[in-house]
């Protein structure tokens, strides 16, 4: 967006379902000791994040506009950008941080959001991708605090339905926790990303129909259901 003026800075807003429109609007400010504002660099769209866009109420704020949201910055909360504000030592003002947005808000020059809710992304990291790149730390983190509530699977047949962002990175995170085999079910044709983020198979098909179709001994001791949205 790159014109910020003192202060006021550019964002989109939501207007209507599935419709922006660039407007100038306050640049965030800190509430507290544990806010840390950041300069977004990128951002990631998640599939929590389309029913909004499609004008779907929040339950984040009084969302009682007839036609969408309308609040500068929404719907975006996996964000990575250059700290400008912090507190907290581990998120020194300069470095670069990813997670969450907090108030969902990161489609804007500047997003307010919790030291909590963030990772500073290491030089070594920016060695080897692009700062928009790391961006998708946010949603392997989600990936990650999934998998250790849901108990070990090492040595298990572990089924994933739903081969978009989110399932392949499940399926990567399986087999790196010692999976013996998974299976992935998506009805678009994901053979090509099988190898590369430990899929035994891929199949193209819909679940439903793959489960009908399942021998005794082929059914998964583990399902991992990301179909999302």
């Amino acid at each position: 967006m790159g014109s910020q003026q003192g202060n006021l800075m550019d964002a989109w807003q939501l207007v209507r379902p599935r419709q922006f429109e660039k407007v100038r609007t306050p640049v965030p400010r800190p509430q507290n000791d544990q806010d840390v504002v950041l300069r977004t660099i990128g951002g990631a769209i998640c599939g929590s994040d389309l029913p909004y866009f499609d004008g779907a109420v929040s339950s984040l704020f009084d969302d009682s506009k007839q036609l969408a949201a309308g609040v500068p910055g929404y719907p975006l909360h996996e964000v990575v950008g250059e700290v400008l504000h912090s507190n907290a030592p581990e998120l020194p003002i300069g470095s670069v941080a990813v997670g969450w947005a907090t108030d969902c808000n990161a489609i804007a020059e500047q997003t307010r959001t919790r030291a909590s809710s963030l990772a500073r992304v290491t030089d070594g990291v920016l060695a080897t991708m692009t700062p928009q790149d790391a961006v998708m730390l946010q949603p392997l983190a989600c990936v990650l605090d999934t998998m250790e509530r849901l108990g070990p699977v090492a040595g298990k047949h572990v089924g994933v339905i739903g081969l978009g962002g989110f399932g392949l990175l499940f399926a990567h995170a399986a087999r790196t926790l010692g999976a013996s085999r998974v299976t992935g079910v998506d009805p678009l044709d994901r053979s090509d990303f099988a190898v590369d983020f430990g899929l035994d198979v891929a199949l193209p098909s819909r679940s439903d129909r793959w489960a009908r179709s399942l021998a005794s001994e082929d059914r998964p001791e583990v399902v991992i259901e990301v179909v999302g949205h």
